[in-house]
């Protein structure tokens, strides 16, 4: 218990007597007191604010104090980064500098003084500091401390980039307020020295080439090109002078073909007009090219048969393809076949070996002599006893006679497969298509009512489609409504007393008509006789008679 009480007479002793790091930016509070105290002041300073990497600065802290009671004084300090060196009058502690015990001041203040080593890198960097002061009597009581304002350094190693070229003044920028100007940039025909050689203009990617000239024509011979911004005196920008020695020959000269000077220094053969590559032929040269104004005419050029031009100037006929002395019969020659070499007019033929090699006979198995085989010598020839039957001949319909060999009904024309009623079929039976040439119009055609046309062949136009034996108004008749058989004379000869829009003789009665026949009550409803009851005394209504115009086959037509 007595050693417990004396550790803890002796703490306050400890707190106060040795310095502490890491309250340089927090202050000196745990020990001294916890509160900054006014009466305490606290001081950086250094002995240069801006410094190369790695200089070494000297720094003082100093701490005063207006309370006379306060005798001595300690200190914290460190760096944002470099390195800190203890002075005479501290120690360095875990990277910082503090003191190791208190240090008497004199006339109220005294000074620390350390070093700081910049780093290597370039930048401001913060020293930070705090100073306690106090009166020795191994306690906080009457203590006093303070925070020292940060101070900061500034590591610059000198060579600037103030254009962000990315090469420093000191790597030989010549001009660091141009982005444009530093070591190895392009140089420019602009009067300035961009890559910092001391010569403007020198190399320039923009260089003109120029060319001395001999002859004064305005084209340089290429064997004195150089690259300047301005050429000297007498010299040109444009070269290719194949001979710089005579004004009639440039680039820009005209070319007398076949006189053996290259005037134009085009580099060609002045006997290859064409520019294939061979000289033309006598009398210019010696030469082999049969067309030297044809590009494409040369000898080994591919040729085209039957185009009329001699490509390979081999000099044969460009229409004697097989070379045999005969040209193509398709392009006013004789030769029948002028892909076979051994046919041709005159040519030795042996008939038995089915080939007319001396283009005098038809084809092999052509009886009636028309151009084509029969079908049983593989032929295409579907009657080889009718030389005017044949593939293609013209054919003329209802004869009999498949004069073409399509194979297509001679009597069925429009090719509905209904044959003309016009005519009779091989068989003898005559047909049923009323309109051979129209395909719509057969036996199973669809009729169109009132057009006029018999599409179905029936043998009139459908003119009464209800079937009351009376005409549609449209097709010439009377009845008004040709769905309704109940309908049938419309106003044509009756009068119509009820002023319904029918009148009362054959038409179906309807209110406000006086009784016409079979109508016994003048209400509307049909009785007896008329066949278009719906109720009373009528026999079979509406329904039932139209069930017997039906089955009665009432469908009139107009003939």
């Amino acid at each position: 218990m007595l050693l417990l009480l004396a550790l803890q007479l002796l703490q306050p002793a400890f707190a106060t007597d040795h310095g502490i790091t890491a309250r340089s930016t927090t202050g000196c509070g745990n020990c001294h007191g916890r509160t900054a105290d006014s009466a305490t002041t606290v001081t950086l300073a250094a002995s240069a604010s801006t410094v190369y990497p790695g200089d070494t600065v000297d720094l003082t802290l100093t701490v005063a104090s207006s309370d006379a009671s306060h005798t001595h004084a300690g200190l914290n300090a460190s760096a944002s980064s470099g390195t800190l060196a203890s002075g005479s009058n501290n120690k360095l502690s875990s990277s910082e500098i503090t003191h190791s015990a208190p240090q008497r001041m004199s006339s109220g203040a005294i000074v620390f003084d350390f070093q700081w080593t910049a780093p290597a890198a370039e930048g401001s960097y913060r020293i930070s500091g705090a100073g306690n002061a106090v009166d020795d009597d191994g306690s906080d009581n009457g203590d006093g401390w303070n925070l020292a304002s940060d101070l900061t350094l500034v590591v610059d190693d000198g060579c600037d980039d103030l254009d962000g070229d990315g090469v420093t003044d000191c790597a030989g920028d010549c001009d660091d307020a141009d982005g444009a100007v530093y070591p190895g940039a392009d140089e420019h025909c602009d009067g300035v020295d961009e890559d910092c050689d001391s010569v403007a203009d020198n190399a320039a990617v923009d260089a003109t080439s120029w060319y001395g000239d001999a002859d004064r024509d305005g084209y340089g011979d290429d064997a004195t090109a150089y690259a300047a911004c301005a050429g000297a005196a007498g010299d040109v920008a444009v070269g290719g002078d194949c001979h710089d020695a005579d004004a009639a020959v440039s680039p820009g000269a005209a070319d007398a073909w076949y006189d053996g000077v290259d005037s134009d220094c085009a580099g060609n053969s002045d006997y290859d007009q064409d520019g294939d590559g061979v000289d033309a032929a006598d009398p210019w040269s010696d030469g082999l090219d049969c067309d030297d104004t044809d590009g494409t005419a040369f000898p080994a050029a591919d040729d085209a048969w039957y185009d009329g031009r001699d490509s390979d100037c081999a000099g044969n006929s460009d229409y004697d393809a097989d070379r045999d002395g005969f040209d193509s019969a398709s392009f006013g020659g004789t030769d029948c076949d002028d892909g076979a070499a051994a046919v041709y007019p005159g040519a030795p033929d042996a008939p038995e070996d089915g080939f007319i090699s001396d283009c005098a006979l038809r084809p092999a198995g052509d009886a009636d002599g028309d151009g084509f085989a029969a079908v049983s010598a593989d032929g295409a020839d579907c009657d080889d006893a009718n030389s005017t039957v044949y593939p293609g001949a013209p054919d003329v319909w209802y004869d009999g006679v498949d004069a073409n060999c399509d194979g297509a009904n001679d009597f069925d024309q429009d090719g509905d497969s209904y044959t003309s009623d016009a005519w009779l079929d091989p068989a003898g039976a005559r047909g049923t298509d009323c309109d051979d040439t129209a395909a719509p119009i057969s036996p199973a055609g669809v009729e169109t009512p009132y057009d006029g046309v018999d599409q179905d062949c029936t043998g009139a136009d459908l003119t009464d489609v209800d079937g009351d034996g009376v005409d549609a108004i449209a097709a010439g008749g009377t009845d008004c409504d040709d769905a309704d058989p109940r309908v049938t004379d419309c106003d044509t000869g009756g009068e119509d007393t009820g002023g319904s829009g029918g009148d009362d003789t054959g038409d179906v009665a309807d209110s406000g008509d006086s009784a016409a026949p079979g109508d016994t009550d003048g209400t509307g409803d049909a009785q007896s006789g008329c066949g278009c009851g719906t109720g009373g005394s009528a026999t079979g209504g509406s329904a039932g008679w139209l069930g017997l115009l039906l089955a009665a086959g009432l469908v009139r037509r107009r003939r």
